[in-house]
């Protein structure tokens, strides 16, 4: 399965006095993180930094994100599988024990 990410990092404001530093460095170090740590490949990482960090460049990469997910999506079987009778019951006993909100013991 292919990994995919969307790091946006802005130092640089139009309104003068309110730049930032360690916002693009902190995203250019998360994608060398995400390389090295986690396999992703360079080309699967989008970076938008600064000026280009525009809303419309923001929604159309997150927007790409989600369809790719989408179209690869195969749910994790441990995530999505059915609780078992034995898992219910115990979960309505540990409900029925839990003392309700301002009693006293």
């Amino acid at each position: 399965m292919t990994k995919k990410a969307v790091l946006i990092g802005v130092n640089r404001y139009r309104i003068p006095g309110n730049d930032l530093r360690g916002c693009v460095p902190d995203v250019k170090n998360m994608a060398n993180l995400l390389q090295r740590q986690y396999e992703f490949e360079s080309g699967d990482i989008s970076l938008i930094t600064d000026f280009d960090a525009t809303k419309e460049a923001i929604q159309s990469a997150v927007t790409g994100l989600i369809r790719e997910a989408r179209r690869g999506c195969r749910p994790h079987p441990r995530c999505h599988r059915a609780r078992s009778t034995r898992d219910r019951s115990s979960a309505r006993a540990r409900h029925r024990r839990a003392e309700p909100l301002g009693s006293t013991p």
